[in-house]
């Protein structure tokens, strides 16, 4: 076995819309029912390293949890990055046409439309992989595309890219010395599916400029990774 990995806890940090229900699928084919999904405020149920050393899970998947990183700073830590202009669109669409998400109604009234959406929204919205990654809420700007870049560097063992989804699991699974699944099923797809192709370009060039802070970042990581 790899001793990058022997031992390790594994931890995903699942980013909106990049395809991380699909990746946690997968690693539950692989790692069985030794994969946890955690969000966030479940965090505070972690209380000790003792705890946590004898905790029977392999792997810990969910948003916002890059503090697991400070718990188990031996561990595997990776996420997937996806284009923002495509992952804002399809993050507004996911949540504003299932009713069954709990932001339906707030965003069905703040963001009737999507140009609503993408010219009135906040930058920290906007720009959520950025915000995860580099752990800044406020004030984006070049110096927090330097800090998520030194994050992924000194915590991050693997950055997949959404739109190359089958070379990055086929990576990710040789990392965790899994065999790479035949076939790659997606899953938690939009609901009520829009075409990507009738988005208007307004939109495109709104978001184009409103990410463009999150748009380097994708654009340097992808370079590097891939």
């Amino acid at each position: 076995m790899n001793s990058t990995v022997l031992g390790k806890k594994i931890i995903f940090l699942h980013l909106p819309k990049t395809g991380g229900t699909t990746v946690i699928s997968i690693l539950k084919g692989q790692f069985q029912n030794r994969v946890l999904r955690i969000e966030k405020p479940e965090l505070k149920n972690f209380r000790s390293q003792e705890f946590l050393n004898k905790y029977w899970y392999r792997v810990f998947a969910g948003h916002g949890i890059y503090d697991l990183k400070q718990v188990y700073k031996d561990s595997f830590f990776f996420s997937f990055l996806r284009h923002p202009v495509d992952r804002n669109i399809s993050n507004y669409y996911h949540i504003r046409n299932d009713p069954r998400h709990h932001k339906h109604d707030k965003y069905f009234k703040k963001y009737p439309t999507i140009l609503a959406f993408v010219e009135k929204a906040s930058d920290k919205l906007l720009n959520k992989q950025l915000v995860n990654i580099s752990c800044v809420k406020e004030n984006l700007n070049q110096d927090t595309v330097a800090t998520a870049l030194v994050n992924i560097e000194n915590d991050f063992d693997f950055i997949g890219i959404t739109e190359l989804m089958d070379s990055s699991i086929t990576r990710l699974s040789s990392l965790v010395n899994k065999k790479s699944p035949d076939v790659i099923q997606s899953h938690n797809i939009n609901f009520g599916q829009y075409c990507a192709d009738d988005i208007d370009e307004e939109i495109r060039l709104i978001l184009f400029e409103r990410c463009r802070l999150e748009i380097e970042l994708y654009n340097t990581v992808c370079k590097k990774s891939f």
